[in-house]
């Protein structure tokens, strides 16, 4: 059998969602994203505060996970758009991301947002972990595939490429 052009990948549910995470954010410059569909499947929606006006996700692509923030802009868009509430059948999802920006949290922060979600301890050194805020977004496919591995599924944060890129620079730069 002739090998496969297709790169290797963790999530198999979909033949749309492509590893962009990792290539597109820890390059040094974001300049070029436009020329890659970044579809993510929704994992988790977790819960919402009183005093937060954004939804807390955990989303995928065929590779990593991340965490990320869909604002209320995005969500009232989509409300309106959709002509239903967001949080509707959109658990294990895939959404179509237009429009983002990136924020970095601390470990606090991050398990304030996001139900006391711990990292491991290797990670836990890290100065801030980079999160998504989520400013436009449309539903791309409406399957609600359960994936059977998405335990399995790492995210972007521990990575040797996300390391080299963002913390080990932020301790070269403090020298």
């Amino acid at each position: 059998m002739p090998p496969s052009s297709r790169d290797a990948v963790r999530v198999t549910a979909s033949a749309h969602m492509k590893h962009w995470l990792e290539p597109v954010l820890c390059e040094a410059g974001l300049g070029h994203n436009y020329k890659v569909d970044k579809v993510l499947k929704v994992l988790r929606i977790y819960p919402r505060s009183n005093t937060l006006s954004s939804l807390p996700l955990c989303l995928c692509d065929a590779n990593y996970k991340i965490l990320a923030f869909a604002n209320y802009k995005a969500i009232a868009a989509f409300e309106r758009k959709e002509r239903r509430r967001v949080t509707q059948n959109l658990l294990n999802s895939e959404i179509m991301i237009h429009s983002f920006t990136i924020r970095f949290y601390n470990d606090d922060q991050v398990q304030g947002f996001f139900d006391g979600l711990k990292f491991k301890q290797k990670a836990s050194l890290f100065p801030g972990y980079l999160v998504l805020e989520i400013n436009d977004f449309s539903m791309f496919n409406r399957d609600q595939l359960i994936l059977s591995n998405a335990g399995t599924i790492e995210f972007l944060y521990g990575t040797p490429r996300y390391i080299a890129r963002f913390i080990e620079q932020e301790f070269s730069d403090e020298e």
